[in-house]
């Protein structure tokens, strides 16, 4: 009685085994694919452009991902969406698809219009020309990247319109300006003491003070605004001299 009960339920078993197997194998590498271009965020980007392809694989691990990768016609790699076609869901996605050239052109002359006509622009351009713009679709933005050249005045800033995708062209304003040379505080900490460095080293009372110091080493200090405090150490870690300066005039305050 126990092995009939026990042979029956290995066939069970394994009759459910086959079964899932099989329903797992009919899905299809365009099945994983399909579901990734249902969802928005990639469907909107590459509806009607022919310049990329995709490509799938299960990954067979116990959630049934598949894995989809797209590309440019060049090979470029625009990123990742991982699918469960069961679910007809994207759970996570990594993707970034530039906008054609064909959609760059579209939103070029209202962009322009709006940017010769936006008085903040005009504004922080303060009578510049503006030689050219360039745009360019930003999805993580949900706005088009728009680069205006205008000398030492070029701007880079994110123009939204009103639903957030690159068809409309509706209702524009700015989301985000961003200016050059504008740095997080430890890279700009960083520029800022090495160029103090370098005005105390240009002068030559502290030149004189370090020859035949070997093995000297600097410590920065921002006293105030562009005034820092340099001290120049020796292989011991003791002071030899100290320099007061001013790094936006490139002019020593005191020698210590």
């Amino acid at each position: 009685m126990a092995r009939t009960f026990l042979r029956g339920l290995l066939l069970f078993l394994f009759t459910t085994l086959i079964m899932t197997n099989s329903i797992a194998q009919t899905y299809t590498e365009q099945d994983a694919i399909d579901v990734a271009l249902d969802f928005p965020f990639i469907g909107d980007s590459l509806e009607g452009r022919e310049d990329w392809y995709a490509k799938a694989y299960a990954t067979q691990n116990v959630f049934n991902v598949w894995r989809v990768n797209f590309y440019s016609d060049e090979g470029e790699d625009w990123g990742w969406a991982d699918v469960i076609i069961e679910r007809a869901r994207v759970f996570g996605y990594d993707v970034y698809i530039p906008s054609s050239e064909e959609r760059n052109e579209e939103a070029y002359a209202p962009i322009r219009e709006f940017v010769d006509a936006e008085p903040t622009i005009n504004e922080l351009l303060d009578g510049a020309s503006v030689d050219e713009i360039y745009v360019e679709y930003n999805p993580w933005a949900k706005g088009w990247g728009v680069y205006i050249e205008a000398g030492e005045r070029s701007l880079y800033m994110i123009v939204a319109f009103e639903d957030g995708t690159m068809r409309s062209f509706d209702n524009p304003s700015i989301s985000n300006i961003y200016f050059p040379d504008v740095l997080a505080y430890d890279e700009w900490e960083t520029s800022i003491s090495q160029q103090a460095i370098a005005v105390a080293f240009a002068d030559v009372r502290v030149g004189e003070v370090l020859q035949g110091v070997e093995g000297w080493t600097t410590e920065t200090e921002r006293q105030q605004n562009d005034v820092w405090n340099v001290a120049f150490l020796d292989s011991e870690g003791n002071i030899v001299v100290s320099a007061t300066v001013n790094v936006k005039d490139k002019t020593t305050l005191a020698i210590e």
